[in-house]
């Protein structure tokens, strides 16, 4: 606060003047400590040799090289951090210094420390979870590139929740309010439309299944319902994660976006090698169903055609009536002459 016998324009003018001392005096700091470290570097030239200062070049292209062949991110931006680092001790180390390049350099090199310390704060592991929490990480979100950071803000701010289905029970019904998305970490599914078994989904303990949209980029609406149900078919443990909560810690953060989307994908392609899989199995059973039916009828009119045969040779001979009427039934019904020749010798 400026005092009662000076004006708010007087305290404005005394503090600008200030701040023009501090910032002047902090200037020739810098370039005091400029001038310094330049003196420093061209003591190291002189005992180098300025010819040997060029292999920097060399030194800091063979970083920027090792730094673009990698893929993991955090070998690329040390890699990069590094190259311009040698780059900007380069041009400082030179009778007049490249001010312009060496402003340039710092700058890359302050994004990319900042994006260092981005990547190890998301890698660190060092988050207190318990085993069945940490289980759920490495099979619901570790393989799409969550990081343990994000994984902590779920688990702090949506409603976590183990449940156990028995047989039968519905875990959801159609029309009902999405305001929970699931991920079955063991145990069997049926999914019904319409009170129509549509597919089945089975969740062993190593891998794990996820039900229902976990994420859709546009902002969703508050009305939105589910569109089947989903009803245990054997004894299921599933983990309840608030939906709305859980897609607006996605949105905060473009990697958890890109992750979400790989998510999303995998699951769609999941569910479509379940659904052909489901086909698969329906068609195989109509074919079992059908052979099954074909080798009934097959054995029925071979029985039939057993007890003709029999009837016919009560006298010991078959009449020509009695041929006509066996040669009828044999065209009717398929049976080939081999099928006859062996139901004949049965009765001698």
């Amino acid at each position: 606060m400026y005092s009662r016998r000076e004006g708010p324009l007087s305290h404005s003018v005394r503090m600008f003047r200030r701040v023009v001392v501090v910032s002047q005096r902090s200037k020739n700091a810098i370039r005091k400590l400029s001038s310094n470290a330049h003196n420093r570097l061209l003591d190291i030239r002189e005992r180098v040799g300025p010819h040997n200062i060029v292999k920097l070049v060399h030194v800091a292209n063979i970083f920027g090289l090792v730094g673009i062949c990698q893929d993991d991110m955090l070998v690329l931006r040390s890699m990069l951090f590094m190259a311009t680092g040698t780059g900007l001790v380069f041009n400082f180390m030179q009778l007049k210094p490249a001010i312009v390049p060496i402003g340039w350099s710092a700058l890359f090199m302050g994004l990319h420390l900042y994006q260092i310390v981005d990547i190890l704060q998301d890698r660190n592991t060092n988050i207190n979870l318990s085993l069945r929490e940490e289980l759920l990480y490495c099979k619901a979100f570790l393989p799409y590139g969550f990081s343990p950071r994000s994984f902590k803000q779920l688990k702090e701010r949506a409603n976590l929740g183990w449940k156990t289905y028995k047989k039968g029970d519905v875990i959801v019904e159609q029309g009902s309010k999405v305001e929970e998305t699931y991920f079955v970490t063991n145990g069997s599914l049926r999914i019904l439309y319409q009170n129509s078994c549509i597919n089945k989904v089975h969740s062993d303990s190593e891998c794990g299944h996820w039900v229902g949209k976990v994420w859709i980029e546009e902002k969703e609406e508050d009305g939105m319902t589910w569109d089947v149900s989903v009803v245990a078919d054997s004894d299921v443990t599933a983990v309840k994660i608030d939906v709305q909560v859980f897609r607006e810690i996605i949105r905060e953060d473009p990697k958890r976006i890109l992750a979400a989307d790989k998510l999303q994908l995998r699951e769609l392609w999941s569910r479509l090698d379940s659904m052909k899989h489901a086909q698969h199995e329906n068609k195989t059973k109509t074919i079992q169903k059908v052979t099954a039916l074909q080798k009934r009828q097959e054995d029925e009119t071979r029985s039939a055609y057993y007890n003709m045969l029999e009837l016919a040779l009560v006298d010991g001979i078959i009449t020509e009536p009695e041929e006509h009427i066996l040669s009828e039934f044999r065209r009717r019904n398929h049976i080939t002459q081999q099928t006859h020749d062996e139901l004949i010798r049965l009765f001698k």
